[in-house]
């Protein structure tokens, strides 16, 4: 399982979305939605699930 995260569209850090999935997961939300509070800018983001990234849990 990898880290469903997202970037910021206000500061292009990478926010971590609390969700542990996999590709074949993801691509099946591909229309979807999700959202994501940002500890950055301090606001809630809707963005698609599309522009999410998986972050590689041994990175």
């Amino acid at each position: 399982m990898s880290r469903l995260v997202f970037r910021c569209p206000n500061t292009a850090n990478f926010i971590d979305a609390g969700v542990d999935t996999d590709r074949q997961s993801l691509a099946a939300a591909l229309s979807d939605a999700m959202r994501v509070y940002c500890p950055y800018c301090r606001e809630h983001h809707e963005l698609p699930i599309r522009e999410a990234i998986l972050e590689d849990p041994a990175a």
